[in-house]
């Protein structure tokens, strides 16, 4: 089983960028036109997780969305969980809730943490409490945005106040026994085809991949953006966000064609949860 999911968001909208002022300027619309045709020339129907701001910035861009393809919640703010309280947690879900329905008429019941950062049980019970039955946020390794929290990286079921949670976590990747990240994102721009198509084959009974719009966007927004107060970038952080920029469209392409990749909608009734793994938190 090969799951197929895009965080999408613009690429000022992570925590580290959101309290930029002035406004950045918006470079969703480069990255977003030329995935959204690659997608449809495949044949493929992700789920789109989509992040508040963005919806409330491009309503109807989420709405024809909805239409075509399965979507989830990314949180309203793109907040690490791990620096803000459930209050405020709670918070942001219900804003993004209120504004998915408000913009697509569906009562979204998916959610994946922004930097799969979700790692604290008192926020499953916000999830349960506010109608999310199906989670893509836990980690089975410690990484840069959050800790581990289950035992391997295949779906199971999250016990939380006697309510459960269909869990598909994300795919790590590796070599070996050390696992380093995830399938997808920079690591996807990063690696070359060739290993991405084989960390992919590995995991055939279940690989969760994912992508921004801004992985297919070719030109860096603080090349061309003078007048835009950025925040300093280290070396290491250009060359993260720069690398595999100019070959990231093509090798979506092929992925897509070598992968019979399917969206979370369609995993769920694919599963037979009743015989699923039940971890408590």
């Amino acid at each position: 089983m090969y799951i197929f999911t895009i965080d999408f968001e613009d690429w000022f909208e992570r925590k580290q960028n959101a309290e930029l002022k002035p406004l950045p300027l918006s470079r969703l619309k480069f990255g977003s036109d030329e995935m959204l045709a690659i997608v449809e020339k495949a044949g493929v129907k992700p789920t789109f997780f989509i992040l508040g701001c963005t919806a409330e910035r491009n309503p109807s861009l989420i709405a024809e969305i909805a239409d075509k393809y399965d979507i989830g919640i990314h949180g309203y703010e793109h907040y690490n969980c791990n620096d803000i309280s459930v209050e405020v947690f709670e918070k942001d879900l219900r804003k993004v809730k209120r504004l998915l329905k408000d913009i697509t008429g569906k009562d979204v019941n998916k959610y994946r943490s922004p930097s799969f950062s979700l790692a604290n049980r008192s926020f499953l019970k916000v999830l349960v409490d506010n109608g999310i039955e199906v989670d893509c946020s836990l980690a089975s390794i410690n990484h840069q945005y959050g800790s581990k929290v289950l035992s391997s990286n295949s779906p199971c079921r999250i016990l939380v106040d006697g309510a459960e949670i269909k869990e598909f976590p994300p795919t790590t990747i590796g070599f070996g026994n050390f696992k380093f990240g995830f399938l997808g994102g920079g690591y996807f721009r990063m690696l070359p085809y060739s290993i991405t198509r084989k960390l992919t084959s590995q995991n055939k009974e279940y690989a969760s991949a994912y992508i921004h719009p801004c992985d297919l966007d070719k030109k860096l927004p603080w090349d061309y953006a003078e007048t835009i107060q950025l925040e300093e970038r280290t070396f290491f952080a250009k060359l993260k966000a720069q690398v595999g920029l100019k070959t990231s469209a093509r090798k979506l392409e092929r992925w897509l064609s070598d992968f019979d990749f399917v969206d979370v909608e369609t995993a769920v009734k694919m599963i037979d949860w009743e015989n699923t793994p039940l971890e408590k938190m």
